[in-house]
């Protein structure tokens, strides 16, 4: 997983061949005006999706890793706590890989848990099981770019 805030993005554009266009994409538009839905970059290859998280006490807390996809989660409003933990180290399967969803979900705990503010993004390799909690009290809105891997 990586960590940083958006004004550094160029750093990462070597790591992937759609990260340019995607990281350009955020750079160039505000994502605060979006509607929650999906937004085509490159096609099924780089995409955007805004979602609005609302709070719900009664989460099943479970990780999540992606075979097809790279997750770069981004808060565009509020923030959120996303937990992570190595995809090796996850043993309780709860839903095998569904390659439709292009996701498998695990009972384990997170390892770490780190905010994700107003202006920071993770990216998220298939390596990285994680999880992105609720917020407590109000709701988030949150960009999720799926980058092909």
């Amino acid at each position: 997983m990586i960590f940083d805030k958006l004004d550094r993005l160029e750093r990462y554009y070597s790591l992937n061949q759609y990260f340019q266009k995607a990281f350009d994409f955020v750079k160039s538009n505000n994502l605060k005006a979006f509607e929650p839905g999906k937004y085509e970059i490159e096609g099924e290859n780089a995409f955007l999706i805004i979602a609005i998280a609302l709070p719900d006490p009664g989460f099943q807390h479970k990780l999540e890793a992606h075979r097809k996809y790279i997750d770069i989660q981004i808060a565009v409003e509020g923030s959120f706590t996303l937990a992570w933990k190595a995809l090796e180290d996850c043993k309780n399967v709860i839903e095998d890989y569904n390659p439709v969803k292009d996701a498998i979900f695990f009972l384990d705990k997170g390892d770490f848990e780190v905010i994700i503010n107003c202006g920071c993004f993770a990216i998220l390799m298939p390596e990285d099981a994680h999880f992105p909690q609720p917020p407590e009290k109000d709701n988030v809105k949150k960009g999720v770019l799926k980058i092909m891997f």
